[in-house]
């Protein structure tokens, strides 16, 4: 027989769920989408660019994400190029 809850006292089987739910990959994904949602908003704030729709919030931060990381990425390739060739 188990104690009763009482009060905020959680009961005996939600101890240590904490430890467990932080090597879940279902809760990393959606902590990752939450930060891509939260960069591709600022993008498009910053920008003026309409809002997507809900059910097509996912894939416009993962556009968002994809093309800001080619960015970057193009930026540091030209960077090293440009610091390849003055530094002969």
């Amino acid at each position: 027989m188990q104690p009763p809850n009482i009060g905020c006292t959680p009961p005996p089987e939600s101890f240590g769920q904490d430890q467990k739910s932080k090597s879940n990959p279902i809760r990393y994904h959606q902590m990752t989408m939450r930060l891509l949602r939260y960069i591709a908003a600022g993008f498009i704030n910053f920008f003026s660019i309409t809002q997507p729709p809900p059910e097509a919030e996912n894939r416009a931060a993962l556009y968002i994400a994809a093309m800001l990381l080619a960015v970057l990425a193009f930026v540091a390739i030209v960077i090293t190029f440009a610091a390849h060739i003055f530094s002969k």
